[in-house]
């Protein structure tokens, strides 16, 4: 019985573009689908013998039993799976359907092959051609029997004559007993002589007990291999010939044969190179080599072979059932390679993927693009081999003369105290030596006596504010966090008398290290860095967001002053791209403020876009960039490495021509060589001086380097290797000794002493004994990507237990790692608390772009997850909102704050009308709750917070825009709020305040001033200051706008003050900006430029776009005005706002009408015209479809008026344009004119001029 899936091709390629995760979920259905067929093949009494793809060929023996009755049994099973099994879908929609054939005779059971001892079985006959034939003359859901079954079967069953002389069976009439399964061997039991026919890249593993690890996702060349005229008839010698002979050639080239086919189209065979414990790196050159030599071999022979290659990332590993299975590769190149096969015609095609690895080995022909099953892919058809000369590659790496030279001198310099010692950045690729530059400038530095500190960062803790740093000021402080052991630890850091005493003893090193009283009081705040349990006090317990944050970097600032007051303080930053942000603003922060701090910072190239603080931090540096090192220092570099005096000259020519350059490489090659020659000292001199090196492959790529470095483990000492990557490149040995599947303490030590050996792994430089960290970043990616999903989902989920367990009560600090062990386990529920509970960890350390990330990965969580409520959402969703608002990105924050008042069934309007009638109603009702409190059905304080803190953000965001209808609409939903809330008076003042702004720019200006008058006198006697300093600001907003600037400016100063002191950085940066705009409208130019230069530091270090774009429009304004600065930097300025403006999705109407008019303004002052009139051009795009109401806008488009005027007087082709513009411009400055006296008087100050 010949059952072959349909559908399934279809399924496979549409999982193979989701990658690893495709090819696995692949298996997972094949598997199903088998065990199913297996099952009910099994209880009617038949024996499953191969498995050839998505197809399944069963037998029933009939040499004991009547062939009658053996031939009732397949037809009885076949028609019970197509009952049962005709119209399964898969989970992603796919329906899958069989065609089976049943037919009957003699077949021929024989094994052919014996190199190595490998042997394969294979069947041949009549019958079995007849299967293959009737499948592929059938529907989905039919059953076909040969004509010998239909006359076995004619009595007892019900057939139809169909095409191709095969009977459609439609039932029959007398079904034997089913019989029981057939008994099974396990592994363990299987003879020896039955164990040649397992592949060998098996054996290792079943021989250590790890039949349930052979799963692997690996990149492979797959060789499909057909020979069409080889059948039954041919003599069995001959067949047996030519097949050792096709084995001997697998074999010599490092392929290993998978399987070994026999149907109607010849005898087939699928080979791999690259497969588990036979990496060689250059597997698709040998691969390609392996199939010319078969092809050529085969060929002489008299016999037609077909060829077909593929390379890619498949799937090797069991398919089937605990019953029956099959040790086989699965993936798009595995049937790729199979299409080819069919299409080759006699020839060798192969794949673009194998072509460009291995066209330096083989020359190809030109490519044959046609289709292939619905593929139009390149096809190549080979032509012959050719020996051409190898790439030379200019390299680099151990030497390093220059670079040395340069940390030399910055260490010197150091410990001689000189001033103004630069900082230096090296920027280099992966693999290029960074780390080991870092080894060594610390090593220079503790010769000279330096205080050095390493700030290593972790790409799983990037999201960790200031994780860098933790083990520096453990150790300035004396915390050593890992000075007790594994379960003692856990027990004492939950202990809370432990957490007194702790931070008792912090706060004695704090005032011995001469900390103020001030800053004492704010220990708790530590804990973000020193991560050690310590818990708020009623003064830290306040501290939110910006003002927790502030405080946070001005007290470790402040630590590092008084411990460098003593010592200098060289920090060395190793990969520096994994960084958060808030390590960065606090690097920023102290080089500015200590002299006596050093950084030498090695990083890969930063993504764009690049993180503010480091763009920042880069512009008071000396940057280098790593190039490649020299063919020599590769040479020498694996001189060093192997320990001998030199190489023979061949080895010299293949560092040459294959390290390119690489430091990584050359190293690995070492290591490749020592490891395959298993030598040292003069013995390995002397096997190097002997080895032959036609028998030694290199990788073309550092991922098939460690793999074949891998490959060389045992079973055991692999596992270990995978396990612990799933950990993370840093893993603790008590951690993988309980996650690991042996748990066999003794076993796991001595495999990680064979990988320390190999220098796979290394202890770490934490201070931790069992503490290990991978030799590079790649040894870890790699080893891990081995590992199937089903595995890491296992190996993370074991993880997230182990840690929990561990530490009861799981500390703060502890779970961005969790969730991103929940998140790789799809744990979802657990995933969705941990990455809420670190983004708002990474709030309340105001590190916005970590806090974005964390919620915008929650909320991917919860979509997966049944453990969150509607208004958890809306929290989320109004936590990402805060986030993002808090950098500047005003059309993120919108939407999401959005989303989250449609959660709570608070949507907004769709309409001007709606805003009216919400603006009423809200009016309406905040009267009836004032008059009537006990009567309004109230909710939870919690969700009226969440509430007013929407309406208050998106208040700003619209003022700022400068729609005054929704900003009214938002005020009063706000106040309404509030009354519910029972919000403190002076932050209904807050509330108050900003409700007169609203009013103000309807024109209703004696309301609007009654209304921020009462604001003002209200807030004498309150204690909010966070809410005293936005009535004075909004107070002064409105005074500036009416042009009574004493008075603004009282307030302005007044609300700088109590934001200060609270550390309210986003209110400060909005006083400074009204002020600074103030000092403009009065012709106070220089004044004005300060408090811009003030607003874009601010700013910068926080990643606040849009009051970067405030500061740097109002410094250009200035400029201009001033006339002082030189044409080169003016266009450096307008430059930078250009970019800023280009790259940026961030921008709303009145941020890009806002720049626009300043670049205008600025080009025309450098003569660039054309420019002016783009700049021009575009904010007259905006203004049809908005009319801003602002004051800021309104000075915008003032400004611009004037460059409109100048322009038209030299621009002929432009003047329509530009007069549709001006009357544009005079339409909207005509109503704020009415509304903000200020501009009157600046207009009327500008025409006197």
């Amino acid at each position: 019985m010949f059952a072959d899936i349909l559908g399934f091709t279809a399924l496979t390629e549409g999982l193979a573009k989701r990658g690893a995760e495709g090819v696995e979920k692949i298996t997972q259905i094949l598997n199903t689908y088998f065990s199913l067929l297996i099952d009910i093949v099994h209880s009617n009494g038949g024996d499953v013998i191969k498995f050839a793809g998505d197809a399944l060929l069963a037998l029933w023996d009939a040499s004991d039993d009547d062939l009658l009755l053996s031939t009732c049994k397949a037809a009885s099973c076949a028609l019970r799976i197509q009952e049962e099994l005709s119209s399964m879908t898969s989970q992603d929609g796919v329906k899958l359907s069989l065609r089976i054939s049943v037919t009957c005779g003699d077949l021929h059971i024989g094994i052919m092959g014996g190199n190595n001892g490998r042997w394969e079985s294979f069947l041949t006959g009549k019958p079995l051609r007849e299967a293959g034939v009737a499948c592929e003359n059938s529907l989905p859901g039919d059953v076909m029997i040969s004509s010998d079954a239909q006359s076995l079967l004619e009595s007892i069953s019900v057939s139809v004559l169909s095409s191709g002389g095969f009977f459609h069976l439609k039932s029959i009439s007398a079904r034997p007993e089913s019989m029981q399964d057939l008994d099974d061997y396990m592994f363990e039991d299987v003879p020896a002589k039955l164990k040649n026919f397992i592949p060998v890249e098996c054996q290792a593993r079943i021989d250590a007990g790890q039949l349930g690890w052979l799963n692997e996702l690996r990149r492979v060349t797959v060789v499909f291999v057909n020979l069409p005229n080889m059948n039954e008839n041919v003599s069995m010698v001959e067949a047996q010939q030519i097949f050792i002979d096709l084995q001997d050639i697998l074999h010599k080239y490092g392929g290993s044969l998978n399987k070994l086919s026999v149907d109607d189209k010849g005898i087939s065979l699928l080979a791999g190179f690259g497969m588990p414990s036979m990496t060689h790196g250059n597997d698709a050159a040998r691969a390609v080599l392996a199939a010319l030599q078969m092809h050529r071999h085969v060929s002489m022979a008299q016999w037609r072979c077909s060829i077909g290659i593929a390379t890619g990332k498949v799937f090797i590993g069991i398919i089937g059932s605990e019953q029956r299975c099959e040790y086989t590769m699965i993936g798009d190149a595995v049937n790729f390679s199979a299409r080819l096969m069919h299409r080759a015609r006699g020839k060798i095609l192969c794949d673009t993927s194998t072509k460009k690895v291995c066209k330096e080995a083989v020359i190809f022909g030109e490519p044959l693009v046609e289709t292939i099953k619905g593929k139009l892919w390149p096809v190549i058809r080979q032509q012959k081999v050719t020996t051409g000369s190898k790439v030379n590659c200019s390299g680099s790496m151990i030497g390093r003369k220059e670079e040395r030279e340069v940390l030399a001198q910055m260490a010197s310099d150091i410990a001689m105290q000189k001033e103004n010692v630069n900082k230096i950045i090296f920027v280099g690729e992966a693999g290029l030596g960074k780390t080991r530059l870092a080894t060594e400038f610390l090593k220079i530095g503790k010769e000279r006596g330096l205080n050095c500190f390493l700030a290593s960062a972790d790409e799983v803790q990037i999201s960790t504010p200031f994780h860098p740093w933790r083990s520096i000021f453990q150790h300035i402080l004396g915390v050593d966090e890992f000075g007790m052991a594994g379960n003692e630890f856990n027990r004492r850091y939950s202990d809370s008398g432990f957490k007194a005493d702790h931070q008792a003893m912090l706060k004695e090193k704090l005032t011995v290290m001469g900390l103020s009283e001030a800053f004492v009081k704010l220990t708790p705040l530590l804990d973000s860095v020193l991560s050690i349990g310590l818990e708020d006090n009623q003064r830290t317990r306040k501290m939110r967001g910006e003002i927790r944050a502030k405080n946070t970097q001005k007290f470790l600032c402040e630590i590092l002053r008084l411990y460098c007051m003593s010592t200098s303080f060289v920090l060395v930053v190793d990969d520096g791209q994994w960084f958060d942000s808030m390590s960065w603003a606090l690097i920023s922060l102290v080089s500015k403020i200590v002299p006596t701090f050093h950084v030498v910072l090695f990083t890969r190239p930063m993504p764009s876009p690049q993180p503010t603080e480091f763009k920042n931090f880069e512009m008071t540096c000396t940057r280098y960039v790593l190039q490649s090192m020299t063919d020599e220092d590769c040479v020498q570099l694996v001189v060093q490495i192997l320990g001998v005096d030199k190489l023979p000259l061949a080895i010299e020519d293949l560092i040459r021509d294959r390290a390119q350059g690489s430091p990584l490489f050359s190293s690995e090659l070492a290591l490749s060589l020592r490891e395959s020659l298993n030598a040292s000292g003069e013995n390995l001199s002397s096997q190097l001086d002997e080895l032959d090196l036609s028998n030694f492959t290199v990788s073309d790529t550092i991922e098939g380097l460690i793999t074949s470095r891998i490959d060389r483990l045992t079973a055991s000492q692999q596992l270990t290797l995978k396990v612990a990557s799933v950990i993370g490149r840093e893993f603790d040995f008590l951690l993988l000794i309980q996650i690991h599947p042996t748990e066999n303490e003794s076993s796991i030590e001595s495999d990680l002493d064979v990988l320390r050996y190999h220098e796979l792994i290394t202890p770490c430089r934490n201070g931790r004994e069992t503490s290990y960290i991978f030799k590079h970043a790649a040894i870890q990616e790699i080893s891990y990507s081995l590992l199937p999903e089903s595995r890491k989902i296992e190996l993370h989920s074991r993880v997230v237990e182990v840690l929990e367990l561990q530490h009861g009560n799981v500390h703060i600090t502890l779970h961005p790692i969790l969730a991103q062990h929940c998140e790789k386990a799809k744990i979802w529920d657990k995933a969705l608390r941990y990455l809420s509970s670190s983004g708002g960890e990474a709030l309340r350390n105001r590190a916005h772009i970590e806090a974005i990330d964390w919620f915008k990965r929650a909320l991917h969580a919860q979509t997966l997850s049944s453990a969150m409520t509607t208004e958890e959402r809306a929290s989320l969703y109004q936590k990402l909102g805060e986030a993002q608002f808090l950098t500047g990105d005003f059309h993120s924050c919108q939407l999401s704050f959005k989303q989250a008042l449609e959660l709570v069934g608070r949507a907004i309007p769709s309409s001007r009308h709606g805003y009216w009638l919400g603006c009423v109603k809200a009016a309406v009702e905040f009267v009836l709750i004032w008059l009537f409190p006990r009567l309004w059905r109230r909710g939870t304080k919690e969700g009226y917070l969440h509430l007013i803190q929407i309406y208050e953000r998106l208040f700003h965001f619209y003022y700022y825009l400068g729609n005054p209808l929704k900003a009214l609409y938002f005020t009063l939903q706000m106040l309404k709020v509030s009354v519910l809330k029972e919000a403190t008076t002076c932050r209904r003042l807050s509330f108050t305040s900003m409700l007169g702004l609203a009013l103000q720019v309807f024109g209703m200006r004696s309301i609007s001033s009654w209304v921020i008058k009462q604001s003002l006198e209200g807030i004498n006697a309150q204690s909010d200051v966070s809410s005293q300093a936005k009535i004075l600001l909004w107070g002064g907003v409105h005074k500036f706008s009416l042009g009574r600037t004493d008075e603004s400016a009282v307030l302005f100063k007044q609300s700088l003050e109590f934001g200060r002191r609270i550390g309210d950085q986003r209110t400060v940066d909005e006083v400074s900006f009204n002020y600074g705009l103030q000092k403009y409208m009065l012709n106070q130019y220089e004044c004005a430029k300060l408090w811009a230069q003030k607003i874009r530091t601010s700013t910068e270090k926080r990643n606040n776009w849009q009051g970067e774009l405030w500061g740097l429009c109002l410094e250009i304004a200035c400029e201009v005005r001033l006339e002082r600065l030189s044409r080169d930097a003016l266009l450096s300025l307008l430059s930078r706002l250009a970019d800023h403006l280009r790259f940026s999705n961030r921008a709303i109407p009145s941020d890009t009408l806002l720049g626009m008019s300043v670049m205008a303004m600025g080009w025309l002052k450098v003569g660039e015209r054309t420019k002016a009139l783009a700049c021009c051009s575009t904010v007259g795009a905006i203004l049809r479809d908005y009319r801003p109401v602002s004051i800021h806008t309104s000075w915008a488009l003032m400004t611009l008026s004037g460059v409109v005027k100048r322009l038209q007087e030299g621009e002929e082709g432009s003047r329509e344009e530009l007069q549709e513009l001006k009357r544009s411009i005079e339409l909207v400055l005509r109503r704020s004119l009415r509304n903000f006296q200020i501009l009157t008087m600046r207009k009327e100050a500008v025409e006197k001029c």
